[in-house]
């Protein structure tokens, strides 16, 4: 309902005794207030025609209520907007220890890419349930597998669900096309992990690659933390965000010699708060030496200490561990970029280190952190060479 009761009649014409249009600088606007928003909508008609104007005036009416009625917002907030307000939800929840830091970082990087398809400046008002539905052709386009476009449609229908709560958009999730699921987990795995050769060759590029540090200044010790890195993650088959959480009270040294020869063994105490799935964990591993040596070179101040930083507070960043390990696995000559190998692969490496070992799947899976069944689901394939010499074995003759 309009407040004001006298109009001048050359120059203001109520729409339906809601709404008004009225002339400025010679050309006829429409404007409206909107209870549900609290604010006025205000629109140019783009015409200086009296007749065209009332026409468009109340064409706009009818089409303002539609977008009520179906739930749209005429003042809503960018895509942009949409995407950092969320990731500010998140954030709620690494502080109160429901995710990691490196899962919000995941999601953070999804929903880039979903900005980078969606357009930023894009209002959620102009967005419907098939908006998104070419997404995966878009992603494909970027050579990102189908996996890793199942998992960011996943994240961007949580971020549609939350936008719906939240009263921002209408409707509560994205159509998406039907990706073609193919189980590459096997495939993708091999690819990037390390055979035992390749392992021994890397880590004798990092020695080399630490001795041609020009002088012993932070370049130095950060080149000192990824051989450390390597070396460490190869056994423990830590998750990154672990490793980079660790402290030295997490670490204990095994204290009876009886059960190993010459291998050093120590006991990693993972915190829930540093597990992706926020359980506590205990695993034994072999090279305590690394740890050992790492000490040595950081002096750490007290127990409290990060085990991977050089002041014993500030976390390795992931850009310095980036460049330190891709420089080494260039002097190694492994085909990083065609393999899409990458630190966490030290994880891969681990796990099929320890499965080629004879450990059951029940036992690594204790290790690492993950349930049974899906280390048997990711990690079943890689072993055909073995089924090959079992299928070839010649039967021997009874004595």
């Amino acid at each position: 309902m309009l407040k004001k009761k006298n109009f001048n009649e050359e120059t203001e014409i109520p729409i339906f005794d809601e709404a008004i249009i009225y002339l400025r600088d010679g050309h006829w606007q429409f404007r409206m207030y909107l209870p549900t928003e609290r604010k006025y909508v205000v629109r140019s008609l783009k015409t200086k025609n009296r007749a065209i104007a009332i026409a468009k005036g109340k064409d706009l009416f009818h089409d303002i209520h539609a977008e009520v009625r179906n739930g749209k917002k005429l003042f809503s907030m960018t895509a942009k907007e949409a995407v950092t307000a969320y990731l500010k939800f998140r954030q709620i929840d690494v502080d109160h220890n429901t995710i990691v830091v490196g899962r919000l970082t995941t999601i953070t990087a999804h929903l880039n890419h979903f900005l980078d398809f969606i357009k930023r400046d894009t209002r959620l008002r102009d967005l419907e349930a098939d908006s998104a539905i070419e997404y995966a052709g878009f992603r494909l386009g970027e050579n990102a597998s189908i996996s890793t476009i199942a998992n960011e449609q996943s994240t961007i229908n949580a971020l549609r669900k939350w936008l719906h709560l939240q009263g921002h958009m209408s409707f509560q999730s994205f159509i998406f096309r039907p990706l073609k699921m193919v189980d590459s987990r096997a495939d993708d795995v091999r690819r990037q992990t390390f055979t035992d050769d390749e392992l021994d060759t890397v880590l004798s590029a990092a020695e080399d690659y630490v001795d041609a540090a020009q002088e012993r200044n932070e370049d130095y010790l950060h080149r000192q933390l990824t051989s450390y890195w390597i070396n460490i993650n190869a056994h423990a088959g830590l998750r990154n965000g672990e490793a980079r959480q660790m402290r030295w009270s997490d670490i204990e040294d095994v204290k009876d010699p009886k059960h190993y020869k010459e291998e050093l063994l120590f006991i990693i105490n993972i915190r829930p708060e540093t597990s992706k799935v926020r359980s506590t964990r205990r695993v034994i591993c072999q090279g305590g030496g690394f740890l050992a040596g790492l000490k040595t070179l950081l002096k750490p101040k007290g127990k409290d200490a990060l085990v991977f930083s050089i002041d014993g507070v500030t976390e390795f960043a992931e850009k310095h561990l980036l460049k330190h390990f891709y420089a080494i696995l260039e002097i190694a000559g492994i085909d990083y970029r065609g393999r899409n190998i990458v630190p966490y692969s030290l994880r891969h490496y681990m796990i099929t280190n320890r499965l080629r070992a004879g450990l059951q799947y029940r036992q690594v899976a204790k290790m690492v952190g993950n349930s049974a069944s899906e280390i048997e689901k990711t990690y079943h394939h890689l072993f055909d060479d073995e089924r090959i010499e079992s299928a070839l074995a010649e039967r021997k003759p009874i004595l």
